[in-house]
């Protein structure tokens, strides 16, 4: 009876955050912004010039107390990131980024698990930025890798010089190489295309990955300036012999 009714208690205790998380309203007061629910009770004073609404329990918020920067709160108005730069949101996570003096730093929030990461030189985003898989693409002492965006553990060390294209299908497309990206197909023969376990994708010599595989397991490769299609298996599914495929 005690332990049931202390389970009450603690489900009571948290009625209020349920009710603010879903029902919190943006109000303006003086110029600032604040948080209330829809019959007027004020839950977070207007103390920010700029604020979003609620969406998965979190909003992005802009203040200058103690000093200009944006964040992320919490519906009790805690802030969840460190003071930021500046705050990216997309369908899946919040980027943001951290002024650490002559160079940003970012990280991310993940809106499902909450998860906030630790911050990196960069993160490559695409377009959706989180595959299936949930992995996101990350650089750390100018070498990029992958790390799980729910909860930050290392699915693929940072040990390449370029992410092409992030996962999709099973793999990605990187490049292990001291060189830039460009046209010149001699500085494509590092192309690498590896599983989530970070195994490579082995190709008949001069045959070079170009994709992730397609929905069907397709991958455009190319040899001699010229495409031709392959499965996951490395084996040459269409001769390379067209400009490009798509």
């Amino acid at each position: 009876m005690k332990r049931a009714f202390l389970t009450i208690l603690f489900f009571m205790s948290l009625l209020p955050c349920i009710v603010y998380a879903e029902e919190l309203f943006l109000y303006i007061s003086d110029g600032q912004w604040g948080y209330a629910t829809d019959d007027g009770t004020v839950v977070i004073a207007a103390s920010f010039s700029e604020a979003t609404p609620f969406y998965n329990g979190v909003a992005k918020v802009r203040t200058s107390v103690p000093m200009d920067h944006y964040s992320l709160i919490d519906f009790q108005g805690n802030e969840i990131t460190p003071p930021c730069y500046d705050i990216y949101e997309f369908d899946s996570a919040f980027i943001y980024a951290v002024d650490a003096g002559d160079v940003l730093l970012f990280g991310f929030y993940d809106k499902q698990s909450g998860y906030l990461s630790s911050t990196y030189d960069a993160i490559k985003l695409t377009d959706p930025y989180i595959n299936e898989q949930e992995y996101i693409a990350v650089q750390d002492n100018d070498k990029w890798g992958f790390v799980h965006r729910s909860t930050g553990n290392v699915i693929i060390p940072c040990v390449y010089d370029e992410i092409v294209e992030p996962f999709q299908n099973g793999y990605a497309l990187v490049i292990q190489a001291d060189h830039q990206i460009n046209d010149n197909f001699d500085s494509m023969d590092d192309y690498i295309l590896i599983n989530s376990n970070g195994v490579p994708v082995t190709f008949d010599d001069g045959i070079v990955p170009m994709s992730c595989p397609s929905s069907v397991g397709l991958i455009a490769v190319v040899q001699n300036g010229l495409y031709g299609l392959a499965d996951i298996y490395g084996r040459l599914m269409i001769e390379p012999q067209y400009e490009y495929v798509t």
